[in-house]
């Protein structure tokens, strides 16, 4: 995880630590030791990466989670088959509609939950329509959370790329 850490002679006491433009932010006193920084900085990234990273590690995990979707946004009627991928470097996802086969890039086991979520209700949405049109993003759009998700993609493909 990438961080940044800033400190201050105006903050006092407290520490503190935010998600910002892909960086986690940590806002520390100017007077903490350099020892106790290193203390408190891995104490906000173990605690961010714990509460935003999926716990969906294998391809039953990812079935779970699609299926659960499914439900939510497709009242269960969508028949497909979901996997994650190795081979998918250039693309979060991909829906073979021939035969209904979902391949979610493993690089997306380092996104937030809500982000993933986004990317499978793509897919699934893909197996009613099969392009970008208005109806598609209609559809996909009945998930709160799709353009936030787009977003968070989109600087995450850039960081992907310089790394």
């Amino acid at each position: 995880m990438r961080f940044k850490v800033i400190k201050s002679p105006k903050r006092k006491r407290t520490a503190s630590a935010q998600l910002r433009n892909g960086f986690l932010e940590i806002r520390l006193p100017a007077w903490i030791s350099f020892s106790e920084e290193q203390k408190i900085v891995q104490k906000f990234i173990s605690s961010f990466k714990k509460k935003s990273l999926p716990k969906i590690a294998s391809d039953k995990d990812l079935k779970k989670l699609a299926d659960e979707l499914n439900r939510q946004y497709f009242q269960g009627e969508l028949k497909y088959s979901i996997c994650w991928s190795k081979r998918q470097n250039s693309i979060q996802g991909s829906c073979a509609l021939k035969n209904k086969a979902i391949r979610i890039s493993e690089r997306l086991k380092e996104v937030p939950l809500w982000v993933l979520k986004g990317v499978i209700i793509h897919e699934l949405t893909h197996l009613l329509v099969p392009n970008h049109s208005k109806k598609f993003w209609e559809i996909a759009n009945r998930y709160p959370l799709m353009e936030r998700s787009r977003g968070y993609l989109i600087a995450f493909e850039k960081y992907s790329r310089k790394n």
